[in-house]
Order: structure tokens, then C-alpha cells, then sequence
């Protein structure tokens, strides 16, 4: 069982890991984050996370600065950390 749970790859990830996907270093991605030049992390309690899709898709999309990655998101676009709007599965594309 411990060998199926080390292939397990984290939804929420650590600054180093975040740092290792992009080739850089740990202090590089505390800058990125105080210059808002790197999605914003979670806060979860005393712990500090990324979330790996939206690291994932922010690289994708060019690696854009926090505030022209979080536009889509106050416009109401989809980006793979916003959640679904409104109720399960109501209104639109339905005939």
C-alpha cells in the first residue's frame, strides 16, 4: 500500500514543488509571489499552498502576471481553480 500512495501526485503543493516544476528556487517563487507575478496560494491554517492545476494551466496560459491571470476569473471564465457557478447542473446548453 505505501508504494501506491508514494505515485500519488499532491493537488496542493508546497513552494519547493512549485519551485521544481518551474525550474527555479524556492526564494525565486517568493519573490514571483510578492511581485504578484505567480497565482496567489491558498492559506490554510499556518501552511502556505499552490494548487497544482492552477500552476499547471498559469503555465499553459504564458505564465501571465496575478492580475491578468485572476481577470478571466472576475469576469466569470472558467479557469480550473474557479468553482462552478450556480446550482448543480441548472440552465444553460440544456434544451
Amino acid at each position: 500500500m505505501a508504494a501506491l500512495d508514494s505515485r500519488i501526485e499532491p493537488l496542493l503543493l508546497k513552494d519547493f514543488q512549485v519551485a521544481a516544476l518551474l525550474g527555479l528556487t524556492r526564494t525565486s517563487i517568493h519573490r514571483l509571489r510578492n511581485q504578484a507575478r505567480i497565482p496567489r496560494p491558498l492559506k490554510l491554517g499556518g501552511a502556505t499552498r499552490w494548487r497544482r492545476a492552477e500552476i499547471e494551466a498559469w503555465i499553459e496560459g504564458g505564465c501571465p502576471c496575478t492580475e491578468d491571470w485572476e481577470k478571466p476569473r472576475r469576469c466569470g471564465a472558467k479557469t480550473p481553480s474557479s468553482p462552478p457557478s450556480g446550482a448543480r447542473g441548472a440552465g444553460r446548453g440544456r434544451a
